[in-house]
């Protein structure tokens, strides 16, 4: 639930795996050069359901800044959110 949050956690921690203790921790809004480091450090279906964390994360996101109005464009939707 954390990741999913935007915290930082690690994938010893996530995974639940012992072997990731090595691995830095990351928050799914990292730049995505951090998040290729973890990819490439963990399992590939681990990495695959880190990828699917990530787009829920994404969508999280601009579902945030539309405030469920989908019509506006994003700069729209930034725009009220900034005078609001």
């Amino acid at each position: 639930m954390y990741a999913l949050c935007g915290r930082k956690i690690s994938a010893k921690d996530l995974f639940v795996k012992e072997e990731y203790s090595e691995v830095s921790s990351f928050a799914l809004d990292s730049e995505e050069s951090a998040l290729l480091e973890v990819y490439n450090a963990i399992s590939e279906e681990d990495a695959l359901i880190l990828q699917k964390m990530k787009a829920v994360f994404d969508w999280s996101v601009l579902a945030n800044v539309f405030h469920g109005n989908m019509e506006e464009s994003i700069s729209a939707a930034k725009i009220k959110t900034y005078y609001s």
